[in-house]
């Protein structure tokens, strides 16, 4: 220390400890006479205590020579919001905050301070005033059995100063209650995926807040599944009626039946399949899905409250038939057994006799092949539409027959009608054989032989070779009259020598997916003694081929028949643009289609075209080439005055 003494002359003593002190700054070395701008060290052992009544703070001392204090900050969040608990720095290293709120968390900030104002960087830490007062215990605890495990649901509790559930579980009602789960304040389920399915549980929740005080616990049972199947069903019959296959058993005396399950299968060893519109109720079940004439097996059991499911019971029931003729039929074909016959073969082979003799055909596929021999025959489709009765078979020319031989074009027919004055109408008739692109795969929907014949609203369907129009020999007239009718294929779908008019009807060429040639609608080989081939009238050719990659047909010479020579004429017709422009050409190079009798006349639509390759008929010639004309014969037959009449008196 330095002692500046003045003795005298009162007057010049603060100028002199002036200049005395100037002097010292002077020459005493490393003395700087600059601002103090620098903080005192940040407080250390920063400890935070919570009590019911207070959080004490302590931290040690700080050793700066010019420390002038600390102060103290609260807030309710980490990260901002402080409020300075200290008016006036605080000399000591400590600071009970007797204000702090009960049960919640408070962060603190401590800062040292000198002299000359400079703070020290912040410290924090938080802590909590405990408080006494238990949570609420947690309301709507339940427990429920997944596939996953137990399933624990609740309403959260809404304390502000919640931290957490503890779950606890036993399998007696007084415990011991094991450790299950820490759970965060704001779950409100939890899977319990340890929980074993076959085991019962007892569930515990409690609350826990910040102060560590715990709530009562909430309960929930979780019940020990049921594993035992009830009793099977006794004294089960099952009785065939006309409308149904009823089935009947004894009540079942289990206090906890939820009903019976049905079963049913078309052999006794299954499989079996539900039946019905879930639990039957009632200790009875009528069967109104069951085909007549079918024989079916039944399984009964009794399920309970948990699902368990009893051994099964069986029974054999058929559902009875009730015979319900077609009117105007003579005999009736039902594939459900309502009719005479249960397949059209059968029918025909009763059909005795010459008289007109009419079969009715109920709706339903038909998988048969067959030939009508017996004259005077109608075939009845007793449907609301023809794809409502369907007669099918999948044979083609290369398939081969038991015996090894392949069954040829003829042989391929679903249908054959050799006999005179067959009439079909309503149905369909399908050669259902799918074309691979190999071999031979003529395959014929309907083949004719016989002469007056008719088919109203009939559906040939097919690729190559759909319809055979045929005649007993070279040169015999053997006319057919499709009329509203349908006829689709690819190649050569429309062919023979026999004569046929398509009125009114609708052609579907249908695509081979090539772009230049898709096929030939016709391929007729009319014998050059016959006036008349082919007709299509007042008619609809659509296709679903490219454009101009379809031909309306080329003439065929079977085994090189020279008398072989098509007569077809496509007039007052709608062509698609599938047509091409020269739509005539040759089958064979030794036979030209322009030696053939090939016209049109009056045609319309994209496809339709008059050139050198598309010969006309004229006015007065197109009056020769008529429906009537076609189907006169030397009988004067006219099957559309039939038909106009029916049409309108029916």
């Amino acid at each position: 220390m330095v002692v500046f003494e003045v003795r005298n002359a009162p007057a010049l003593r603060g100028l002199v400890v002036f200049v005395s002190l100037l002097a010292l700054l002077l020459v005493l070395p490393g003395v700087s006479n600059a601002a103090d701008n620098v903080g005192p060290a940040p407080v250390k052992s920063l400890t935070a205590t919570g009590s019911t009544t207070r959080i004490y703070l302590n931290w040690a001392d700080n050793t700066e020579r010019d420390l002038a204090g600390y102060h103290v900050y609260r807030s309710e969040r980490s990260d901002g919001g402080f409020r300075r608990l200290t008016s006036v720095l605080r000399k000591i290293s400590d600071y009970p905050d007797l204000t702090a709120p009960a049960g919640l968390r408070s962060y603190y900030r401590v800062v040292a301070v000198d002299r000359s104002g400079n703070a020290s960087r912040i410290v924090s830490l938080s802590a909590i005033r405990r408080d006494t007062t238990r949570p609420a215990t947690p309301i709507g605890l339940t427990a429920a059995r997944t596939e996953s495990g137990a399933l624990l649901t609740w309403v959260p509790n809404t304390e502000p100063d919640l931290s957490l559930y503890r779950l606890t579980r036993a399998t007696t009602p007084a415990g011991p209650f094991t450790w299950v789960a820490r759970l965060d304040p704001g779950a409100t389920s939890y899977l319990d995926t340890a929980a074993a399915a076959g085991t019962g549980y007892y569930y515990r929740l409690v609350a826990v807040d910040l102060s560590g005080n715990a709530s009562a616990p909430a309960t929930a049972t979780l019940v020990a599944p049921d594993l035992t199947p009830p009793a099977p069903v006794s004294s089960l019959t099952a009785t065939g009626t006309v409308a149904d296959v009823t089935l009947d058993w004894a009540d079942s005396t289990e206090a906890d039946l939820a009903g019976y399950r049905i079963y049913r299968a078309d052999a006794s060893d299954g499989p079996f399949s539900p039946i019905g519109d879930g639990l039957v109720t009632a200790s009875g079940y009528q069967d109104t899905t069951a085909l007549p004439r079918t024989p079916y097996w039944y399984r009964v059991t009794a399920v309970d409250l948990a699902g368990n499911e009893s051994e099964p019971v069986t029974v054999e029931g058929t559902r009875l038939v009730g015979y319900d003729p077609i009117p105007g039929a003579d005999l009736t074909v039902a594939p459900d057994g309502s009719g005479d016959m249960l397949t059209i073969a059968e029918a025909l082979a009763a059909a005795t006799g010459t008289e007109p003799f009419v079969i009715g055909i109920r709706p339903g596929t038909y998988p048969e092949s067959f030939t009508i021999t017996r004259p005077n025959l109608t075939l009845l489709g007793a449907g609301a539409a023809p794809g409502d009765v369907v007669i099918t078979d999948d044979k083609s020319a290369g398939t081969l027959k038991p015996d090894g031989t392949p069954y040829g074009t003829t042989g391929s027919a679903t249908v054959t009608v050799r006999a005179n004055d067959v009439t079909a109408r309503n149905l369909t008739i399908e050669n259902a054989y799918v074309e691979t692109g190999t071999g031979n795969e003529q395959a014929v929907a309907l083949k004719t032989q016989g002469d007056r014949l008719v088919f109203d609203a009939v559906r040939l369907l097919g690729d190559q070779d759909t319809l055979y129009a045929d005649s007993p020999a070279p040169g015999v007239l053997a006319r057919s009259y499709y009329v509203t009718s349908y006829v689709e294929g690819d190649v050569d779908f429309v062919f023979g020598r026999g004569t046929a008019v398509f009125d009114r009807s609708t052609l579907f060429a249908s695509t081979r997916q090539n772009p230049s040639n898709n096929g030939y609608l016709t391929a007729a080989s009319t014998d050059i003694s016959l006036p008349y081939g082919f007709l299509i009238t007042d008619s609809t050719v659509l296709s679903d081929a490219p454009p101009k990659s379809f031909h309306l047909g080329r003439p065929w010479q079977p085994s090189g028949d020279p008398s072989a020579i098509a007569q077809v004429v496509i007039r007052d017709t709608v062509l698609p643009e599938a047509i091409k422009d020269a739509p005539w050409t040759d089958m064979t190079s030794t036979f030209s289609w322009r030696d053939a009798r090939l016209f049109e006349y009056r045609n319309s639509g994209p496809g339709a075209g008059i050139n050198p390759d598309r010969p006309q008929l004229t006015d007065a010639q197109a009056l020769r080439y008529t429906k009537w004309t076609y189907l006169a014969g030397s009988d004067g037959w006219n099957p559309t005055y039939m038909l106009v009449w029916r049409a309108r008196g029916s």
